[in-house]
């Protein structure tokens, strides 16, 4: 190989990294000038970080957009933990969503549409007759933006 090729080689690969961060990057860059990934300390910030989230969470999503979410889902859950007083007395996972849904102003079958699983799953999770899978606890989280494991 010669002394030029070679060269070139090196530049090549020094360049490849940013080309591929680049095109990552451009979708998670937009959603950074709109809303920072920064630690959330106030409840205004919660509700902020809560709305993108929200709005994030109803679409398909890019690569960039998706590690996007992940950090700020991570914000939200740290937040969420040092300030959330639900579920803190021990009552059930069954308790903590009929509050829930009181709270939101929603029906079981209301929930089970937007979540897109059966209403006697919901019916069952809110008496207690059936636990919350793992996978109804992420998509409640995404629901009311609490932590999953907190209907676990």
């Amino acid at each position: 190989m010669s002394s030029a090729t070679l060269k070139r080689s090196k530049a090549a690969a020094k360049d490849a990294p940013a080309k591929r961060a680049a095109t990552v990057d451009a979708d998670y860059l937009a959603l950074i000038e709109t809303f920072p990934l920064r630690p959330i300390r106030t409840r205004g910030d919660y509700d902020r970080a809560a709305a993108v989230a929200g709005r994030l969470a109803l679409r398909d999503l890019t690569k960039g957009e998706s590690d996007y979410l992940d950090v700020l889902a991570d914000l939200i859950s740290a937040y969420d933990r040092d300030h959330a007083t639900l579920g803190a007395s021990g009552d059930t996972p069954a308790e903590r969503l009929r509050r829930l849904l009181e709270d939101a102003g929603m029906t079981a079958t209301q929930l089970a549409v937007e979540l897109g699983i059966p209403r006697s799953a919901v019916s069952m999770m809110l008496t207690g007759a059936r636990a919350v899978s793992k996978a109804n606890a992420r998509k409640l989280g995404g629901r009311f933006k609490l932590n999953p494991s907190f209907f676990l």
